[in-house]
């Protein structure tokens, strides 16, 4: 069946957008709070008529506090000494928000401690640092991380 269209903007239906009142009820926080939110931008809104908000942006707000708390305990768990660990949780951060630029560069510093002398890890921190151009392409650090680590190869 058909999704009925929304009339300001055809690309979204009614039924993927939501109201602030209802994501202010979502995020049990008051309606300023989540008006504030949509304008400055922590939530991701479209102006059409009034604010509305993608039930996919609400989605993706809740993904981004979730991977804080995952990348904080990766790293307490690295400064600990619990590298595996850290490693379980910098990934879990990098699988839920792919864009958490952090926990990839953390990754790739792990592997690199880990494998001075091991191709393989030195691999994986450069497709760790791949993932990081790939949304941050101008990143001049990254760049010349991967120059140094292709000349090791």
């Amino acid at each position: 069946i058909p999704q009925r269209l929304n009339s300001y903007n055809p690309y979204l239906s009614d039924e993927e957008l939501l109201t602030i009142k209802e994501l202010a009820t979502i995020l049990r926080v008051q309606y300023l709070k989540a008006y504030e939110m949509v304008v400055n931008d922590e939530i991701k809104g479209v102006y059409i008529g009034r604010w509305k908000i993608r039930k996919t942006e609400i989605a993706r707000y809740f993904d981004s506090q979730e991977s804080e708390q995952l990348y904080k305990w990766g790293m307490t768990e690295k400064e600990l000494g619990r590298i595996s660990n850290a490693i379980n949780y910098f990934k879990e951060v990098t699988r839920i928000y792919p864009l958490h630029k952090d926990a990839h560069w953390q990754l790739a510093q792990i592997y690199l401690e880990m494998g001075k002398n091991d191709k393989i890890y030195q691999l994986w921190a450069m497709d760790r640092l791949k993932q990081i151009l790939k949304f941050d392409p101008e990143d001049v650090g990254i760049h010349s991380k991967l120059k140094e680590l292709e000349g090791l190869r």
